[in-house]
Parts: structure tokens; sequence; C-alpha cells
């Protein structure tokens, strides 16, 4: 390996680590709607994975904020815990 490609590799590593960085920071605010909704109705993210068909994981990924449902997911969520979307999601 030469010097160039450790050099490119090194600017590499460094720039997904910034990357990784920055995508942390970003706030999800779904996930605090997420999580009072399943406090107010007593439910689990396994209860919603269940009545929603959806995996567990990613559940658990929006409740965490690491992940942003599409609005199919949303709807789905919705309709399980028998409220409106925009009371869920407002964004």
């Amino acid at each position: 390996m030469s010097i160039i490609d450790v050099n490119y590799t090194y600017f590499i590593l460094n720039h997904l680590n910034a990357v990784r960085g920055k995508m942390k920071r970003t706030i999800n605010t779904d996930r605090i709607r997420l999580k009072e909704l399943l406090r107010e109705c007593r439910l689990t993210q396994t209860d919603v994975a269940r009545a929603t068909g959806l995996h567990g994981s990613i559940i658990s990924r929006i409740a965490t904020g690491r992940f942003r449902p599409t609005a199919f997911e949303k709807l789905r969520i919705a309709t399980a815990v028998g409220r409106k979307v925009e009371e869920i999601f407002p964004n």
C-alpha cells in the first residue's frame, strides 16, 4: 500500500466519522411524541410492533430517534394506537 492509499483511506475514515457525528446531533422530535404516546396508552414497543406488523427494531429506532418513519409507517402506527397521524407525528 502506497502513502497515497494510506492518506486517502485516512481522509475517508475521518470524513465518515464527521458525517456520523453530525447525524447523531440531528434531533428527531417524532421520538419524543411516540414515547409519550406509548406511556399514555400503556403500550410497549412490542405491542405496537405486533399491532402494526412492523419489525420491533423499526419501532425501537423510531422511539429512540435513530430512524425517521415513512408516511406509511406513521399511518400504521397511528391506526394501531387509535390516534390521528398529526397527533403523533406533527412534522
